[in-house]
């Protein structure tokens, strides 16, 4: 008998066809406004201490509006583009840019490499930093009452200092520089409230959210 009579049936193996898993990679980037929200209360605080005759020039000014003002809220900036906050990426690019130019060119006019900048000049500068900031203020009144609060008072700090550049009355700057103080100590408060509120899951510290619009749009 052929052996093969009682070979049990088998099939030939055959390729199963490859089917593409699409593969989803998800970065998760942490909130970075907290920390560039630390880095502008530090270095504004200070500075306008400085404005207000507490100190002049020294090592602690420098380092802490290059690294505190200038590089931590770039990097919280460019972390914002990451997530798409479009408005923490604007704010914190440009103050963390502003910061780092204006420290490392007072470090420079120190060093007699660079001339002082005149009173004119000043004046159009923080001018034209005014109205970014009341710009930036606008679009807050999509986050919350603190924010707005921050930025109207930076936006004065602004006004005020090219008043007083381009009028010589000294009390006027002055004025912003006490805007500035208060401004870097609701920051203080708003920083803090980005880190507990995220770490307890829960509104811990509240920030005063604007009213939203509840009626149902119509066409």
């Amino acid at each position: 008998m052929d052996a093969r009579v009682n070979a049990p049936l088998t099939m030939p193996a055959r390729a199963l066809p490859a089917v593409a898993t699409p593969l989803h990679i998800e970065e998760v980037v942490a909130d970075p406004d907290p920390l560039g929200t630390f880095g502008f209360a530090f270095a504004t605080f200070l500075a306008n201490l400085s404005a207000l005759g507490f100190f002049t020039f020294n090592a602690m000014w420098l380092s802490t509006m290059i690294f505190l003002g200038g590089v931590v809220e770039l990097i919280a900036g460019l972390q914002d583009f990451k997530r798409g906050n479009l408005f923490g990426a604007t704010v914190f690019g440009f103050f963390g840019a502003g910061w780092t130019g204006n420290a490392i060119a007072a470090w420079l006019v120190q060093l007699k490499l660079l001339p002082p900048t005149d009173a004119f000049s000043q004046g159009w500068y923080l001018l034209f930093w005014a109205l970014f900031v009341a710009a930036m203020a606008g679009m807050s009144l999509k986050l919350n009452k603190c924010m707005t609060a921050i930025l109207v008072l930076v936006t004065l700090l602004e006004l005020f200092g090219a008043i007083g550049s381009f009028t010589g009355l000294t009390w006027i700057s002055t004025t912003g520089a006490a805007c500035g103080c208060v401004s870097a100590l609701i920051g203080l408060y708003v920083g803090t409230a980005g880190l507990w509120n995220a770490a307890f899951g829960r509104t811990v510290l509240p920030l005063g959210q604007w009213a939203r619009d509840a009626r149902p749009a119509t066409a």
